[in-house]
């Protein structure tokens, strides 16, 4: 097995990419990593990557294609733009010259912010018709929002939004970091329920050192104070606005220790000087074997993060670290970790902005005695939940799945057709192809297809005889209890007389508008067992119509006609049978109807099976006859 792992961010910066990447060789997997040039949290290129870059070319027998990219600076919004930006385009050229004969399995995208470096993974993906393996670690763009950067109703926002659906479409599986993460984007319009898998970070390696009790530094420790260590990043997303006031408020109580760095560290720094915080200490960027020291001897440690929709259902990676030092955590946070936190009792949270509340239950609960037995017990369970090796193991067991066929039911005579049961039925064509690639046409057990010609027997390998729209529809036997046919659609007069004369049934016309689903919603009625409806509306609308009909009701008797009864019933002069067997005359016959919306949908429809082929989608349906009635 052989993986791409696309990351900004790689050793020998510390992120929890670089864990998976060793965890994984152990598997025997082959890995390559693309990245960028070591500049976090810094923002300048480390100094032993500039002495001898050679040195960074591999990472435990790992190959490693470096790109340039705009560093992080002094981490204001538009240097980090820049930064951002220019790593997805040197990334995307680099995997267009030297990437694209490379053959891999899985293409891994290590999505911290922003996730636009996930283009790289769809682009390199496709070169190589591999499956694209995404691990969200924030929530876009809900975190625009959050930090005030772009609010919802701004168009910037909405294009955001558009190209956040679209990786998700384009990605085989998506890793959510949280629980609320994979709720959110199963949420979303498009249905991505079927690719989203929990998969949480793990606790930062603690050294054995930790517990041989490093002398107290009594410079930075209070010993008549409570002693409260935060460490990791500063910046918006942290709300040290919040945690200043509440230092402010407890000058006697608590004392705050600051350990690590970030782009509004100069301003904690400032009001420290203006407002002569003995209590609060900074710290600034500590090796991890000395942050330990300073663990040691914190009574609890602190977790922050705005309020927000995306911060919310974040869980921030230093939270599954804290676990592991068995300290009590003081998190002024909401959402998920808020719940875990005052669910497991392993400390003290609150989603409060009152100063003095929050300081009074602080202080309170920081002089309670805990009881340390269940506290350690319930570390121990949230411990197993995010283990390094339980999560990857089970990331594992993914990548080893053999492929899997997905079933394509089909009659060819419609006679065979399953009136006894649900069904949706529709036409196997090239705008069948297309919208399969899109994701806009859902199999399922219900669903049933005619084969109406070449694209048919070229992607099922097999040599039946073409059923054009129009003669499953003069040849349809249709059962005596079905007493009703609803028409969802287009119906002239013509068509409708044509209906009646040959089914000798009721027939009951709805006229839907131009629009997508929620337009159509409101004018469907609910179907009973003695219905056929007839859905007369162009691919894919029709099948999406469907499947929401499918998913809402009881009965449901549905076949997908499209413009097959302005065909039967003359309205739409049909192609000549001495020309079917030409495979593109249909097509060209029917550009004289309605030319520019068909020319349109032709070249679209197209387009997208080109697309389905080179990913190889199609190689993954089964066709099965189903039984002759």
């Amino acid at each position: 097995m052989k993986i791409l792992i696309v990351s900004q961010y790689f050793w020998p910066e510390y992120f929890r990419v670089n864990d998976l990447v060793l965890e994984l060789k152990k598997k025997n997997v082959e890995i390559e990593i693309l990245t960028s040039y070591p500049n976090y949290p810094s923002g300048k290129i480390f100094e032993e990557f500039k002495k001898n870059p050679n040195q960074y070319s591999q990472f435990e027998g790992c190959k490693i294609y470096r790109v340039p990219q705009i560093t992080r600076g002094k981490g204001t919004l538009t240097i980090l733009t820049f930064n951002y930006l220019s790593f997805v385009i040197s990334s995307l050229f680099y995997s267009l010259f030297y990437l694209r004969k490379k053959k891999y399995d899985y293409v891994f995208t290590f999505a911290t912010s922003p996730i636009i470096v996930a283009i790289t993974s769809i682009l390199v993906s496709r070169l190589n018709n591999s499956k694209h393996i995404l691990w969200v670690l924030d929530l876009w763009p809900n975190v625009l929002d959050d930090l005030n950067i772009f609010k919802k109703n701004s168009l910037i926002y909405k294009l955001c939004e558009k190209l956040v659906k679209y990786i998700y479409k384009n990605t085989f599986l998506i890793l959510c970091q949280s629980l609320t993460y994979r709720k959110k984007i199963n949420q979303l319009e498009g249905s991505f329920s079927k690719k989203t898998f929990y998969f949480p970070s793990w606790p930062e390696e603690i050294k054995d050192q930790i517990f041989k009790k490093p002398k107290k530094n009594d410079e930075i420790f209070s010993k008549d104070k409570y002693n409260i260590l935060f460490t990791g990043n500063i910046g918006d997303a942290q709300n040290f606005g919040l945690v200043l006031e509440l230092v402010k408020a407890s000058r006697k109580e608590i004392n705050w220790i600051i350990a690590g760095k970030g782009r509004r560290f100069d301003l904690l720094e400032k009001v420290k000087l203006e407002e002569n915080l003995e209590n609060f200490k900074l710290l600034g960027l500590l090796k991890f074997e000395e942050l330990q020291e300073y663990v040691e001897h914190a009574d609890a440690l602190l977790i922050t993060l705005k309020p927000g929709d995306a911060f919310d259902a974040t869980i921030p990676g230093k939270f599954q670290t804290y676990l592991s030092y068995k300290k009590r955590i003081i998190g002024l946070i909401g959402g998920e970790v808020f719940d875990i936190i005052n669910k497991y009792e392993i400390g003290y949270a609150t989603k409060s902005k009152d100063i003095n509340q929050i300081k009074t239950n602080l202080i309170n609960y920081l002089s309670k005695k805990h009881d340390i037995n269940k506290f350690n017990k319930n570390i121990d369970i949230l411990s197993k939940i995010y283990s390094k090796k339980r999560n990857i193991d089970r990331l594992f067991n993914i990548f080893k799945l053999p492929k899997i066929k997905e079933t394509i039911k089909y009659f060819t005579k419609t006679k065979e057709i399953p009136f006894n049961e649900n069904f949706i039925i529709s036409a196997f064509n090239l705008a069948f192809c297309g919208a399969f690639e899109k994701n806009d046409i859902k199999l399922n057990r219900n669903f049933y297809v005619w084969p109406d010609g070449y694209y048919f027997n070229k992607i099922s390998n097999l040599n039946v005889q073409k059923l054009p729209g129009r003669k499953l529809l003069a040849n349809l036997n249709i059962p005596e209890f079905i007493n009703e046919i609803v028409v969802l659609g287009n119906l002239s007069i013509n068509g409708k007389k044509y209906l009646a004369e040959n089914f000798k049934r009721k027939i009951i016309h709805i006229s839907l508008p131009y629009g997508n689903l929620n337009d159509f919603k409101k004018f469907v009625p609910e179907l009973g067992c003695n219905q056929l409806c007839i859905l007369t509306i162009p691919t894919p609308k029709q099948e999406i119509l469907a499947e929401y009909i499918r998913s809402s009701q009881k009965n449901f008797k549905i076949l997908c006609l499209g413009a097959a009864i302005n065909m039967a019933s003359g309205d739409e002069k049909p192609l000549p049978e001495f020309l079917e067997k030409i495979f593109v005359a249909e097509t060209i016959w029917r550009l004289q109807f309605e030319t520019f919306r068909r020319l349109n949908r032709l070249i679209s429809s197209f387009y997208s099976y080109l697309k389905g082929q080179r990913r190889k989608i199609y190689e993954k349906l089964e066709f099965i006859k189903i039984n002759e009635k």
